[in-house]
């Protein structure tokens, strides 16, 4: 049986993160020691999959290879703010402590059914 096509998802932006106080509480899954360093849309797409497959809306990738949500993480993402300093957030990834954010995109019963 095939599996279920990876809805789009596009990127909110990267925002702080802090220790003991997580934006998003779930660290469920971890490419940080299969990162390929001259594709991180590969690392981004293995969150995806798996944010996916445990029904989240949004996801981050922190640290570079870590993946984080949250059943709620679209009230919380932003809970400590955008990250300004821009060598936080490198190629739709983000730094420690700081979480690049995507999101899936919503679609539509019309969109279903012209597919």
């Amino acid at each position: 049986m095939p599996a279920d096509p990876l809805p789009e998802y596009e990127p909110v932006g990267c925002f702080k993160d802090k220790e003991g106080d997580r934006a998003m509480s779930d660290n469920y899954a971890n490419f940080r020691f299969f990162i390929d360093w001259h594709n991180l849309n590969s690392t981004i797409r293995q969150c995806a999959l798996v944010a996916r497959d445990k029904g989240y809306k949004y996801f981050a990738v922190q640290f570079y290879g870590e993946c984080w949500s949250s059943p709620d993480a679209a009230e919380t993402y932003n809970r400590h703010h955008p990250q300004k300093d821009l060598r936080k957030c490198w190629s739709g990834v983000g730094a420690p402590f700081t979480n690049y954010v995507y999101r899936f995109k919503q679609v539509s019963l019309l969109q279903l059914l012209l597919t």
